[in-house]
Formats: C-alpha cells, structure tokens, sequence
C-alpha cells in the first residue's frame, strides 16, 4: 500500500513538471521594481458644456476674423486691380442682376445672381469684363483679379453716382413684359411705377444720351421730363417726369397732348385734375422698337406759285 501511494505522488509529479514548466517559460516574471511604480495619469477628454452637477466647463473659443467686406468704386473703362485668395473661392457682390463675363482666363468663375464666385489656383492675374447682361454693352466694369496667399475676399463693386439705380436684365423684363397681354403688361408697368416700384427686369437710372424724350404740349401745363428718371426694359421704356397746371384755373391731365410715334401708354398720379401751381407725377411708356411716325410732306401752295 506505501508503495503504490510512492507510484502515485511520482506519476503527479512527472505529469505536473512539464505543464509548470511551460507556464514559467510562457509568462515571463515581471520584476517588483517595475510594479511598484506608479502608471502615468492620462487626463480625461475635454467637456464642454454644463456638467451633471451643474458647474460650468469652459466652453470652446471660437475664433472671428476682423476682416471686412471692401468696397470699391469702379467707373467703366477704367480698369481696377483687386487681390484675391489663391486656392480658394473669392466673393464679387456686382452692381447688376445678371452679370455676364468675358473673360481668357482658366479660372473657376461662378455667377450666382448679382454675385461672382472666383477661384484660380495659379499666380497669373485674372482679367474680366462684366456687363450687366448678356447683349448688354451699356456698362462694363474692367477688372484684374491678383491670386496672392491671403484670405478669401468678399469685394462689393459700386459704379458712381447710382445712389437709387437698378440695373436691368433684358431676360427678365423680355419675360415680363411678353408674359402677359400687351394691354395688360402696359398696366401692370403702370402700376407698379406709380407704387413706386421698378417692373421686373427693368432697370432704373437718370435720363442718359440717346435715350428717348417724350414730347407733350398742352395748353396751361408745363411738363419736365429731362430731370426726371428713366426705366429701361426690353421692348418697352418709361419715362417718368413731372407736370403742373401754370394757369389760373382748375385742368384736366390731356393724355393725348403727349403725340409721338413710339408713345405706347400716358399716365399721372396721384391726379388727373390739377389745381393752379399743383403737380404730378406723368408715365410715358415708349416703345423702343418702334420707328417714328413717318412723315408725309405737303408741297405748299405758296411755295408751288412761285
């Protein structure tokens, strides 16, 4: 009995050895040294915001440039020489509704309405050419554009003296004014004048050369139309003007005393009868396509005798 309780403890021993072995050479001893130093500390993630026990953390800062939109005053024909961000989009706010650009350059031009988005990743300057509309050479601002490491640029062109002005878009008054009957977009021009609004597409400014003067003659009225203001659409024109009464007694607005072949429409607002020195607003809606009424020539009697 001893002796198989000897066979026993020898076969546990011969069996365990291997594995206690195995386990000493797979795990190697790590010495107390190193396991009685301390594991640096890793600081938590920043919070933002309120905590749970309601105590403020610091908020993240956030950064604003003191960079400010330019604003430069360009006259046509004259050109104007602007930096720009390389590599990234520049912003040109136009003085038109629907700029058209001409321009050689391979720079990315984009317009969004009155707005022009510029981007060139080269160092060469980028000229352009902008017109109001497309077909429109009645103004064209000259620009050079200089790529250069700086920020993007927000510039606001402004022509001179349009304090008040509205430039046109032949698309959109041609849309207008052919949208409707012909009756119908006479009146809708009138109206939105006398309200004081500018049609749609239509463009607003002072009385320029070769525009066209209307011309009206009646007895005790003076009319004014040289200092007034001119509306510029498609196919048709505005002139807006002022009339007063010089006589002494009560008138009433003749219409038809403003006689000219490319007269479509007369209006006045806010009368249409005038007192002694009183005045009114007067619409004269021309239609620029149409020639002027010919004229026939009568030989004079006088004149034949001779």
């Amino acid at each position: 009995m001893q002796i198989n309780s000897i066979l026993s403890v020898s076969l546990l021993a011969c069996v365990l050895a291997p594995a206690v072995a195995l386990s000493q050479s797979a795990i190697p001893v790590v010495p107390a040294t190193v396991l009685s130093e301390e594991a640096p500390s890793v600081p938590p993630p920043p919070r933002f915001g309120t905590s749970p026990m309601g105590g403020s953390q610091q908020k993240p800062r956030i950064l604003r440039s003191s960079y400010k939109p330019l604003e430069i005053e360009v006259e046509p024909g004259i050109n104007q020489v602007l930096p720009i961000a390389i590599g990234h989009y520049n912003r040109i706010v136009t003085p038109y509704d629907t700029p058209f650009v001409q321009t050689v350059s391979d720079a990315i031009i984009e317009p969004h309405e009155n707005v022009l988005y510029v981007a060139s990743d080269q160092e060469y300057p980028v000229t352009l050419y902008i017109t109001p509309d497309a077909g429109d050479e009645s103004h064209a601002i000259s620009l050079t554009l200089q790529p250069a490491a700086i920020p993007p640029v927000e510039a606001r062109l402004k022509l001179p003296g349009t304090t008040g002005s509205v430039y046109r878009s032949k698309k959109k008054a041609e849309k207008f004014e052919t949208g409707h009957p012909y009756t119908e977009a006479i009146k809708k021009m009138l109206r939105s004048v006398a309200l004081g609004q500018v049609p749609e597409g239509f463009g607003l400014g002072p009385l320029q050369a070769g525009d066209m003067v209307p011309f009206c003659d009646q007895r005790g009225m003076s009319y004014e139309f040289l200092k007034g203001q001119y509306l510029r659409g498609h196919h048709f024109h505005i002139s807006v003007g002022t009339i007063q009464n010089t006589s002494g007694k009560l008138l009433e607005v003749d219409e038809t005393a403003c006689i000219n072949g490319q007269i479509a429409a007369v209006a006045t607002w806010p009368y249409t009868y005038l007192e002694p020195g009183q005045t009114a607003e007067i619409y004269v809606v021309l239609r620029k396509d149409l020639e002027p009424a010919p004229t026939t020539i009568r030989e004079s009697l006088l004149e034949a005798r001779r």
